[in-house]
């Protein structure tokens, strides 16, 4: 950590600081956004939230190296303006900035649309049939029959699989009881897809779902022979579609903002943080859309989760984006909570209305 004294190098760093990325005030251990409206000789001026103490001001600025916490001396104010005198500067490097346990020092960052997972996967069919085909050449005296399902309609197979979240294992239809409890069971299985087309010429199935980070089944691999498969060939659809799933999203076709933005208001049921504009901002960033990403405290200490856009308010250079979580089950829900309890001590708890899909 470097401790600056000057008050002229201060004010410089400061400057260049505001032009670039968005200024905040710590104050009552929230932060609120801060418009510079000038620097002067006798004091730099301000617009924030309205205070009536004389105490010491906090700013912050964070960028993708630093921390930047400036101490002003308070002059005067009217109003939500103030005039503040450079005290102090204190900058924390990167791999600092997020080992102390403060809420605003939780980011999240590998943002994606839920929805535009489905959508580029589907524009990009020849690039995810080349890979399937690469691969099931590989295995063809295994397994004969491989196909792929990646759509925005849902079928009978991705609803069991979404609903169930376990995978359609049938070794021999001749024999029901080989379908084990790990698996979706046979009776709700045969009901679903009795009368699907070809269905009665098979004697077995391997279906496993493809998801995305674990959280989002967006489609499905499905293997089906005219003979009895066992562990050995559910091995191999696994292996297949774990290889697919890299072999695609090395691609990069994915619209993915990976700017580590800080949350700035926060409790157990919504959040709310920065995001600056750039080419792809609309499509993942839409009122009402489904996020994917990893909440942070630092690079290795992460959690990926879900959230549901309520509002995008436009600040003077970035946008403020007002999130509600999202949770899978209970579990979900209570392992969420306690990772940002573990960072956040004081975290307020939102008791009803949460989010289940």
């Amino acid at each position: 950590m470097e401790i600056i004294k000057e008050l002229d190098k201060i004010k410089s760093i400061f400057e260049e600081s505001y032009h670039h990325h968005p200024i905040f005030m710590y104050y009552n251990k929230k932060q609120y956004p801060v418009k510079v409206i000038s620097i002067l000789e006798e004091g730099i001026i301000i617009k924030t939230i309205p205070r009536d103490d004389p105490d010491k001001r906090i700013l912050t600025v964070i960028d993708k190296h630093r921390l930047y916490v400036f101490t002003f001396e308070f002059k005067g104010a009217k109003g939500q303006y103030e005039v503040l005198n450079p005290y102090a500067l204190e900058i924390v490097p990167s791999f600092n900035l997020h080992n102390k346990k403060n809420p605003e020092r939780l980011y999240i960052t590998n943002i994606v649309n839920q929805s535009d997972i489905i959508k580029t996967l589907v524009y990009n069919s020849d690039i995810s049939d080349k890979f399937l085909k690469e691969f099931a050449e590989k295995i063809k005296d295994k397994i004969p029959h491989l196909e792929m399902f990646i759509h925005e309609r849902i079928d009978v197979r991705l609803k069991l699989l979404q609903e169930y979240d376990k995978i359609i294992f049938i070794p021999d239809k001749s024999n029901p009881e080989s379908v084990s409890e790990n698996y979706i069971p046979y009776s709700i299985y045969f009901q679903q897809v009795k009368f699907s087309k070809g269905i009665d010429k098979l004697i077995s199935e391997i279906t496993v779902p493809l998801k995305f980070r674990n959280v989002f089944t967006y489609g499905y691999i499905s293997a089906q022979s005219n003979l009895p498969m066992d562990n050995y060939h559910l091995e191999f659809v696994q292996n297949l579609a774990n290889n697919w799933k890299k072999a695609i999203f090395s691609e990069h076709i994915l619209h993915e903002s990976q700017e580590g933005n800080v949350i700035v208001d926060l409790n157990s049921k919504e959040f709310s943080f920065y995001h600056s504009n750039f080419s792809n901002f609309g499509k993942i960033f839409t009122i009402g859309g489904i996020l994917i990403f990893e909440l942070c405290s630092s690079p290795e200490n992460k959690l990926i989760c879900k959230a549901i856009v309520k509002s995008i308010q436009p600040s003077e250079k970035q946008f403020k984006l007002g999130c509600e979580f999202i949770f899978s089950d209970e579990e979900n829900e209570k392992s969420t909570i306690d990772f940002l309890k573990s960072h956040v001590p004081h975290l307020e708890i939102i008791e009803k209305d949460i989010l289940f899909p």
